[in-house]
């Protein structure tokens, strides 16, 4: 799920006995006016002690930060990276001046890998929702196989669920 142009900080590649403590910090943007917001990034992050992921938000244009999710087990290695979206915590709702920050520490830790981060404003569910495009990897399907189902272009406001079927 990554393209040509991903930002990545390889622990591993520093070397041993060299720490690294790095952020990306995304511009500020506003929620101002919707009712929920998502974030939603490509991801690969492979662990060994002492590495850590971590986000935060900030809602005063990065004076103060709070961490919304930390991690220190595998995402997506050894399969291909994996699409994640999360909620938002609700003090960032309504805000004029949020930044997120994506932080990886570690010591000859590996790496983490970010792309496509996405932040989407979320209204609430009225009218007919747009469907959007499934596509499928592989074309084909087989039995016992893993299959990914991707969704393009479908309403993203608050309140929309979307169900899987299958047919043979």
């Amino acid at each position: 799920n990554f393209d040509a142009d991903f930002a990545i900080l390889d622990s591993d590649f520093d070397g041993n006995g060299n720490s690294q403590y790095s952020s990306l910090t995304t511009a500020s943007f506003s929620t101002v006016g919707y009712p929920a917001v998502n974030l939603s990034f490509s991801e690969q992050f492979r662990s060994y002690a002492g590495s850590q992921h971590d986000l935060e938000y900030s809602i005063d244009g990065g004076i103060t930060w709070v961490n919304f999710r930390s991690g220190t087990a595998d995402i997506g290695y050894p399969n291909p990276a994996v699409v994640t979206t999360l909620a938002m915590p609700s003090p960032t709702i309504n805000q004029p001046d949020v930044r997120i920050r994506f932080t990886y520490t570690g010591s000859w830790g590996w790496w983490w890998a970010v792309d496509q981060v996405e932040v989407l404003g979320l209204n609430n569910c009225t009218g007919i929702p747009t469907a959007g495009t499934i596509s499928g990897n592989p074309d084909t399907v087989c039995a016992n196989m893993s299959y990914v189902m991707t969704l393009t272009g479908a309403s993203g406001d608050a309140g929309i669920t979307i169900q899987w079927q299958s047919s043979t």
